[in-house]
Order: C-alpha cells, then structure tokens, then sequence
C-alpha cells in the first residue's frame, strides 16, 4: 500500500519480484493504492509503473486506494516498504505489522526503528537484494511467516500503540510538571 510516486520505489519492487517470480510461479505482487497529485511527472510515472506491471505478465496486479486498508493486510503473505529515499516514519509499515503481516523494508530512515522485530530490512535501492530477501521470505514455511507476523505484531503493541504513545506524552506531561516550581 502506497502512495504511486517515483519514490515510492514500485519499479525497484517490480524488477525484484521479477527475479523471484521466474523461480516461483504461483507468487502474485499486488500494489494498493495510486497516484495522489495531478502532475506532469506523476502522469509520467503512472505511464511508466503501467507499462512495468505489463510486462510482469500476469502476476502483478493494481488495487485503487482501500478505505479500509486494515482488511487488505490480512490477505497478503508478506508487505514490502521500499522507499527510495529514508522515510522518517512509515506508517504502512506499523499497519502491516498490527495486522500481523510480516514486512521487508528498506533499511534507513524510520524503518529501521520500527522493524525491530518480524520482518526485514533490505538495502536500499538494490534491487537484487531485495529479490533474495524476497526469495528467502517466500522460501520460509507458513507457520514461520505467522510467527514472524504475530512478532511483529506485539512490536507494534508493545511500542508504537495508542496506549504507548498516551503513556509516553503522560511521562513528558508529569515530569515537566514536576519540574516547574
């Protein structure tokens, strides 16, 4: 799930795929999302990513934005975050991860943060290691993607919740009150 931008990183994910869809051919890449700005550059790119998604034959597939994301996630074996410049947060990642759907990421930036735990983190803007992490993830057994998902899943609670994030603003809240005089 993304936002259809350059960026963004679809062509990088598609070259990857690729690599590991000539090995696998019951896998399947569905990007959910699209464009948000009407540009020049961002017509440009949609030209580009539809002829790329052409040429996957078949097994990469376009979704137009979900409002409801939270139902897509379940639904997918794996979630892939690759950004192209370091995001500083990333937040399909924590969604992916609450929905207990393990993650590949891109290893800078907000991500490397977050993705402690259930997924993993590719270099950035290599294509070809991506497609090996790519090809390991999908090597692994059901039972072993779940148990990276429900890990992934309790980071996600443990760390970046509502309740988390309550706790912490209490914490500044208090101790900057117990500091004023």
């Amino acid at each position: 799930p993304a936002v259809f931008a350059r960026w963004k990183g679809q062509l990088e994910v598609i070259e990857a795929f690729s690599v590991v869809a000539a090995r696998l051919s019951d896998v399947h890449l569905v990007f959910v999302g699209g464009s948000i700005y009407d540009t020049v550059a961002e017509r440009e790119y949609a030209a580009e990513l539809d002829a790329a998604v052409r040429r996957a034959a078949g097994n990469v597939h376009v979704v137009p934005f979900q409002p409801k994301i939270e139902l897509v996630y379940p639904e997918c074996d794996l979630v892939v975050h690759y950004s192209l410049r370091p995001e500083p947060f990333g937040r399909v990642i924590l969604e992916a991860m609450a929905s207990a759907v393990p993650m590949i990421a891109a290893g800078e930036g907000g991500p490397v943060e977050i993705l402690a735990q259930g997924g993993w983190l590719a270099p950035p803007r290599n294509p070809a290691a991506l497609a090996e992490i790519l090809r390991s993830a999908l090597d692994l057994p059901p039972d072993r993607l779940d148990a990276m998902g429900q890990d992934g899943r309790r980071r996600a609670e443990d760390h970046f919740s509502a309740r988390q994030f309550a706790r912490a603003v209490a914490t500044v809240i208090r101790d900057v009150a117990l500091e004023t005089p």
